[in-house]
């Protein structure tokens, strides 16, 4: 049986998640499953010590507006695990190692759901700022992420290259050749598998 990441967020003290943002940081640096996660590990590490110093200031202070800012941090620091989790359950794909070497729990009872279906309306948007191309889609059913492919060789199988692995439905595109024509696809993903490939959209670079 597969079993999915969970992480009881909403369970968990201040302290206890700055602790789990730590863990996962120290077990996800340098980890060769996790090439691309939504989140790199540097910003996820400001987020954990932004809540840490936040946490100690109000602490000391007993300042309402430090306690304040303590709850915002918090919500910003779950809104990134949330992400990678995500991340490391698609990865994983039920497989209990890897989830646990990201640093996180497994759930016996995994949330059962299909594959994605797929991307509509990509479209590359000129931007007018030097090397940079801005793409945008709906989302599909069922995704959960997003991996950007590029290439000026759409025709050779070969030359497609994964540039980002994202949640959102927009990516800019940037340090590309301007005036280039570059063409892009969109790949949707969830824990239960990969969605088809969107239709090619193409662009030039400012």
């Amino acid at each position: 049986m597969k079993k999915n990441v969970v992480l009881k967020l909403s369970g968990l003290s201040t302290e206890g998640l700055i602790n789990l943002g730590n863990t996962i940081v120290e077990k996800m640096t340098g980890n060769g499953n996790f090439p691309t996660p939504p989140v790199s590990m540097t910003d996820l590490e400001k987020a954990v010590n932004d809540l840490t110093t936040a946490y100690a200031t109000a602490k000391f202070s007993r300042s309402k507006v430090e306690f304040e800012k303590v709850r915002t941090l918090k919500a910003d620091l779950n809104s990134v695990l949330e992400q990678e989790a995500e991340y490391v359950d698609w990865i994983a794909k039920g497989d209990v190692a890897i989830i646990l070497s990201a640093g996180m729990n497994v759930n016996k009872t995994p949330q059962r759901h299909p594959a994605p279906s797929q991307v509509t309306d990509l479209v590359g948007v000129f931007t007018g700022i030097p090397g940079t191309i801005l793409l945008r889609w709906k989302r599909s059913a069922y995704s959960k992420m997003f991996q950007v492919f590029m290439t000026t060789t759409p025709d050779v199988a070969q030359s497609w290259k994964l540039i980002d692995t994202i949640t959102t439905r927009r990516l800019m595109v940037e340090n590309v050749a301007s005036s280039t024509k570059f063409y892009f696809k969109v790949v949707p993903v969830n824990a239960a598998g990969v969605g088809p490939d969107s239709e090619i959209a193409e662009a030039i670079a400012a």
